[in-house]
């Protein structure tokens, strides 16, 4: 279960969809995470590859674990939750 709404849901998954997808080994369907840098939301952001650092993500997702690491920027996303997220990010 997510806190995320669901026109933020329905905007990610439209993004996901997008992108060239490879299947693992069990058929599940996933996108690398280099691809989801190509996406306008990530692709002009001078701190993309710090996000994707700080999300450690593996080489490939799937939709859920795209959802779940992204959360976090979601409206609805508890404010202590991001202060930890922040005391845990900065280097």
């Amino acid at each position: 279960m997510t806190i995320v709404l669901d026109y933020e849901i329905r905007a990610l998954y439209s993004r996901f969809s997008q992108l060239d997808k490879v299947v693992s080994e069990n058929g599940v369907e996933m996108v690398r995470v280099a691809s989801v840098l190509t996406l306008p939301e990530f692709k002009w952001n001078p701190l993309r590859r710090r996000i994707m650092q700080v999300l450690a993500l593996p080489v490939a997702v799937t939709f859920d674990e795209l959802l779940k690491a992204l959360q976090v920027f979601s409206i609805n996303y508890p404010k202590e939750e991001k202060v930890k997220c922040k005391n845990y990010c900065v280097c």
